[in-house]
């Protein structure tokens, strides 16, 4: 007997990432040939004296497997060497992400990075995430129509101004 599988059985579900294992929990979900999307963003962090730009995953810790939620798919993904299994619901059934949430965010992919174009207001604060001053709070003073920004930091000795790229910073 074939089981016969509809597209509203196809669920997103979140599923927890094992600590520094993303790499080798995407190469066993390929090999499984389950559908996953672990939307990552290119991030610079300080390291001593250096910069280290790297991805990392958007929402750190998590990936979406699109599973059959009548299947034994759950089942599978638990058992995926890098993952720690979807996140269940307080019923113990897989918790649902909307389809539209998803589709959204696949939309803001760019040579397989998230990328976003926020609309901006003056006196929002902002954090810095490439760059020299990659970790620090600003606020933003102006945009232009070229993608870059204006923003003012508080340091030690006063208010410093600088101009960044939009793709630099991330709303807070």
């Amino acid at each position: 007997m074939v089981a016969v599988m509809f597209k509203d059985d196809l669920i997103w579900a979140a599923a927890k990432v094992k600590p520094n294992q993303i790499n080798r929990a995407e190469l066993n979900l390929k090999e499984q040939g389950i559908t996953y999307f672990a939307p990552k963003i290119k991030v610079t962090k300080r390291q001593a004296t250096r910069f280290i730009s790297k991805e990392q995953l958007f929402f750190p810790g998590y990936i979406f497997v699109r599973i059959n939620r009548t299947g034994e798919d759950v089942r599978h993904v638990h058992a995926t060497y890098g993952l720690g299994g979807v996140l269940m619901n307080h019923t113990n059934t897989p918790g649902v992400i909307p389809d539209a949430f998803i589709d959204a965010m696949m939309t803001h992919i760019h040579d397989g990075l998230l990328q976003s174009k926020p609309d901006f207001v003056p006196g929002q604060k902002l954090r810095i995430i490439h760059g020299p001053f990659a970790g620090l709070v600003a606020e933003l003073i102006d945009s232009d129509a070229d993608g870059r920004i204006r923003c003012l930091f508080d340091v030690l000795s006063g208010k410093i101004e600088a101009r960044m790229n939009i793709s630099d910073v991330m709303r807070l």
